[in-house]
């Protein structure tokens, strides 16, 4: 069993685009067949 990794994105300023850059992440991930949650 593998040990869990957490990716996190953070800004101190707001509308950024941490959402857009967590979705194209997320897919990127898929992608490589990797599992998240």
């Amino acid at each position: 069993m593998s040990t869990a990794k957490i990716i996190s994105f953070i800004s101190t300023k707001g509308s950024v685009g941490k959402t857009s850059l967590t979705i194209h992440m997320a897919g990127y991930l898929a992608s490589l067949g990797k599992k998240f949650y």
